[in-house]
């Protein structure tokens, strides 16, 4: 079930706050909806809260969302594909610049696969990467970066890295294990067939 949620930026000034949508009922009619929405604010010297953006329309849970150190981006994943070959409605990331989208990939686009590896036994559609399989980076995976890029790993292998200033995708690679040292890291590039034994 949706709930209010927030999430502070790194730098620890700035956070969101996320609602889900709401409804008032009268004698057991609905009288009134209000949409999702969220807001972004920065803390002044003085401890108030500073209104910075707003958006609406969509809701997300706290693991969902990512923002910049500055508050100015935010970064919303999805996490489910309507079933195991994914359609293009299906939300993989979306990218916002002062609540205003400015990008986004579906699940399709993410993952190129067909139908969605499922070896974990999750849910239909699951697309993110299980940790077990795959490289778990320091400060793990889905993460805003030191160099304001947003990585995801999706769960055929890839490690996408984004611009979350655009939102544009900056390289997709592909990442496993190396079977003789599990400390150290393989990048394959895309076209590459990896053996999956």
């Amino acid at each position: 079930m949706p709930y209010p949620n927030i999430i502070v930026s790194s730098r620890g000034d700035v956070y969101f706050v996320m609602l889900p949508k709401q409804y008032e009922y009268l004698d057991g009619r609905l009288v009134k909806e209000t949409p999702a929405f969220g807001k972004a604010y920065r803390l002044s010297s003085e401890g108030d809260p500073e209104l910075l953006w707003e958006t609406s329309g969509w809701y997300a849970y706290k693991h969902d969302l990512y923002l910049s150190r500055d508050g100015q981006f935010l970064v919303r994943i999805g996490h489910f594909a309507t079933a195991y070959t994914p359609y293009d409605q299906d939300l993989g990331v979306a990218f916002y610049d002062n609540g205003l989208e400015i990008n986004r990939y579906s699940i399709k686009e993410l993952v190129k696969s067909r139908p969605l590896p499922n070896p974990t036994g999750e849910a239909p559609g699951f697309f993110l990467s299980n940790p077990g399989n795959f490289v778990l980076w320091e400060g793990g995976l889905p993460r805003i970066n030191y160099y304001d890029e947003f990585e995801i790993k999706t769960i055929d292998g890839m490690l996408h890295t984004f611009n979350i200033t655009t939102g544009e995708l900056i390289h997709p690679e592909i990442v496993k294990l190396n079977e003789i040292d599990r400390n150290k890291m393989v990048i394959y590039e895309p076209d590459t067939v990896i053996d999956e034994e």
